[in-house]
C-alpha cells in the first residue's frame, strides 16, 4: 500500500486516464506472488491445515534474533520457497510475546521451524538458520506428509511391533529374535520404554538369557539398553559396564549367566519356569497402548 500511496500522490495532478492506468498496474502487481510468506497465528494455521489438509509450518522467532532476520529477508522471500509455500499452512510465533507457546513445544533456540501434519501431530523440526536451498529441500520433502503419522506415533508403532513379537514367540529362537528387536528399539528411541519393560516382565525369566546375550552386542547403545532393561526386569544388581573393554564385558556377561542358572535352579519349581522336562508357557497377549489423553 505504501508504493500505491506514493505513486498516487505523485500522479494526483495528472489526467484521470493516467490515474486509471496506474491503478491497473498496481492491481496487476498485487496479483503476483507475495513478496513474503503470509504467516498466521498458530490457531489459525492449525485450522487451515486441518480444513485444507495441509502440513502446518510453525516458525519461532524474536525481534532480537539476527539469524531470524536473515531468514525473513532471504529465505522467506526466495521465489522458489514462495512457489512451494502455498501448499502449507504457516504460523509465526514471537517467543518473547508468546513464551508459553514456545515452552509448550520445547523451543530452545532461534530460529526454529517445526512441521505438523494436518491433524496437528508433530512431524519434526529444524533448528538454526535455514538457507533458501535447504528450505526448498525441506518443503519438498514435507509436501506430501499432511496425512503422515507423527513422530511419536511412528515410534509407538515400532514399540507395538517389538512387544507383539515377544508375546507371540513360541520357541527360544523366536524369543531371541524378539528380545533383540526390543533392545534395538530401546537403543534408538526413548519413547515407549514402559511397554518394552512390561513385555519383558510378562515374559519373565524365559526372556532373560536372550537379554543377557544382548550385553555382548558390538554396539554401545545396544549394550547399554540391554543392561538397563535387564537390571529393571530382573531386579538383580550384578555389574556390567557397557563402556568397558571386550574382555571385561565378557567376564561380566559370564557372571550374569551364572546368576541366571542359579536363579533358575532355585526358583524352577516355585515359579513354574521351564526345565529340561517342562515346556515353556507364554503369557496371554495384552495391550501396550495407554488411552490417548
Amino acid at each position: 500500500m505504501n508504493t500505491f500511496r506514493i505513486n498516487f500522490v505523485r500522479r494526483c495532478t495528472k489526467p484521470l486516464a493516467g490515474l486509471a492506468l496506474m491503478v491497473m498496474i498496481a492491481a496487476t502487481a498485487y496479483a503476483e506472488p507475495l513478496a513474503a510468506i503470509p504467516f498466521d497465528t498458530v490457531e489459525s494455521a492449525a485450522a487451515r491445515g486441518s480444513a485444507e489438509r495441509q502440513v502446518i509450518v510453525v516458525y519461532f522467532t524474536a525481534d532480537w534474533c539476527g539469524w531470524c532476520k536473515r531468514m525473513s529477508s532471504a529465505t522467506f522471500t526466495d521465489p522458489r520457497v514462495l512457489k512451494l509455500a502455498g501448499g502449507f499452512a504457516w504460523a509465526k510465533v514471537d517467543t518473547d510475546a508468546q513464551p508459553g507457546i514456545a515452552a509448550r513445544f520445547g523451543v530452545r533456540g532461534l530460529p526454529t521451524v517445526m512441521w505438523f501434519n494436518a491433524d496437528g501431530v508433530y512431524l519434526g523440526e529444524r533448528n538454526g538458520y535455514i538457507a533458501p536451498d535447504a528450505m526448498v529441500e525441506l518443503l519438498t520433502a514435507q509436501a506430501g506428509n499432511a496425512e503422515a503419522a507423527g513422530a511419536h506415533q511412528q515410534k509407538m508403532a515400532l514399540v507395538e511391533t517389538s512387544t507383539a513379537a515377544l508375546r507371540q514367540a513360541e520357541t527360544d529362537a523366536q524369543v531371541a529374535v524378539a528380545v533383540a528387536k526390543i533392545v534395538e528399539t530401546a537403543a534408538t528411541q526413548r519413547a515407549g520404554r514402559q511397554p518394552l519393560r512390561q513385555a519383558l516382565g510378562d515374559a519373565g525369566p524365559v526372556a532373560w538369557p536372550a537379554l543377557i546375550e544382548q550385553l555382548r552386542s558390538e554396539r554401545l547403545a545396544r549394550r547399554a539398553a540391554a543392561y538397563d532393561l535387564l537390571a529393571e526386569v530382573t531386579g538383580h544388581d550384578a555389574p556390567f559396564d557397557p563402556f568397558a573393554e571386550a574382555e571385561v564385558r565378557e567376564a561380566q556377561v559370564a557372571e550374569w549367566r551364572r546368576w541366571y542358572a542359579k536363579h533358575l535352579s532355585q526358583n524352577d519349581s516355585e515359579l513354574g519356569q521351564p526345565s529340561a522336562t517342562q515346556p515353556a508357557t507364554r503369557p496371554a497377549a495384552r495391550g501396550t497402548h495407554l488411552p490417548s489423553p
